[in-house]
């Protein structure tokens, strides 16, 4: 028997009652249970597609609290067929594009981690978006702790998936904000400017900070419901940076890909080498302080926005760093062996592993190097910020250069303006 705390009888409740909407409860405050509890209230037969290393753990919750459901992971597109016994579906957003069979024979679609669906331009975002339209699907529930991961305009995409409901028999909202262009010039304000990339000049469009944000709230109401940990769990402890300087140097190149990075979605791929080279060679001040640092703590996890720099940290350290090429089931064991077991450091990127993971036993991260999008850092905090945890939780950010601590102040500035709107 499950007992909910009070803020997620509100969000099941809210979720009841508003039969498109999204579900914005921070990272470890039980936006599964509560999509479960949803879903099995209303008795509806459940599509649940996340990210693909969070099959299992979906898997694992719902044997755990709900057993009585039987629940299928449909691994590949192979694998897809239409259920016939089965209550809950788990497919990956990797493979929905070949899924119109489930959706057609869906009651509830749960979307986790929905900020994935926050670009318009992807393939998943256009599939998911069509699917849901065309399907006339009777719930949608899109799951996130961070609706907002960099910009405010990725609001757009979830509001317009709430909007596809089929009891809204007109919307106002489809037809004044036909695209997110037109939703992030009302919302957010516009910069544009030239920038010389490998010798050629580029236009560059940015939307930054906020406007009109009790319109965009009233838009909200009645799709959109948010707890955050410091409202709800009185006894959360606390979180605390500590900030270790390696040198005062600037570094310019990486202040000028970081302000590219910043002004439109992909131009990271244009100069990648130059924040990875920045991570790595962090990386023998890193593995110092880890091994100070565990003098004095008990387990410690490394976080890092490189492939690179998270297998040089895992050789110096001699344990197995966590990346995209680990498989699903060996990040979990290895999850599990720190968690519950012996194993004192976790080497990871943030890409593979900074959600749907509970490390409780843990208290004190070393971010090597930033992820330059807000939310992404939120969500590693989540892991070991969470309920279950009992220690105040210390996050240890290495800084290589001034340039380092400035990006980090800008990306704090950021993420106030997110919490801001959201």
């Amino acid at each position: 028997m499950i007992t909910l705390y009070p803020y997620q009888k509100s969000t099941v409740e809210f979720g009841i009652k508003s039969k498109y909407a999204i579900l914005a409860l921070e990272v470890g405050l039980g936006k599964t249970i509560c999509a479960l509890t949803i879903g099995v209230q209303t008795e509806s037969k459940m599509l649940i597609v996340c990210p693909s290393y969070l099959r299992f753990t979906w898997k694992n919750e719902i044997d755990k609290w709900f057993p009585h459901l039987k629940a299928e992971i449909y691994s590949t597109k192979k694998h897809i067929k239409k259920p016939t016994d089965s209550k809950v579906i788990i497919v990956s957003y990797g493979i929905i594009e070949h899924c119109d069979s489930l959706f057609e024979w869906a009651d509830l679609v749960i979307a986790d981690e929905c900020h994935a669906l926050k670009s318009m331009q992807s393939k998943r975002t256009e599939a998911f978006h069509r699917l849901i339209y065309e399907n006339n699907i009777k719930r949608l529930l899109l799951l996130t702790g961070t609706p907002i991961l960099n910009r405010v305009y990725e609001f757009y995409s979830l509001i317009a998936l709430c909007n596809y409901n089929p009891e809204i028999k007109d919307s106002t909202f489809l037809k004044r904000f036909k695209s997110y262009v037109v939703f992030a010039d009302h919302f957010s304000h516009r910069r544009e400017f030239q920038m010389m990339v490998k010798n050629r000049r580029i236009k560059v469009v940015n939307w930054d900070g906020f406007k009109n944000v009790d319109e965009l709230k009233t838009i909200l109401r009645g799709v959109y419901i948010k707890f955050k940990a410091k409202d709800v769990l009185k006894d959360l402890p606390e979180k605390v940076f500590k900030d270790v300087l390696i040198s005062n140097a600037v570094d310019k190149d990486l202040l000028a890909a970081f302000e590219l990075v910043q002004s439109q979605d992909g131009m990271d791929r244009i100069q990648p080498t130059i924040k990875a080279t920045s991570a790595l060679s962090k990386v023998p001040f890193t593995v110092e302080y880890v091994k100070e640092l565990l003098e004095s703590v008990d387990k410690i996890i490394i976080y890092t926005d490189h492939v690179e720099a998270a297998l040089a940290l895992g050789r110096a350290l001699r344990v197995k760093a966590i990346t995209g090429a680990t498989p699903m089931p060996e990040r979990q064991r290895i999850a599990n062996a720190f968690q519950n077991g012996s194993d004192k450091i976790l080497v990871a990127t943030y890409g593979s592993f900074s959600t749907g993971i509970t490390l409780t036993a843990c208290s004190n991260m070393i971010l090597n190097d930033m992820n330059w999008v807000p939310g992404v850092i939120e969500q590693s905090i989540g892991r070991i910020l969470r309920i279950g945890q009992k220690s105040n939780c210390v996050i240890h950010r290495i800084f290589g250069s001034f340039t380092d601590a400035y990006i980090t102040e800008k990306l704090s500035s950021k993420e106030s303006t997110i919490k801001e709107v959201t």
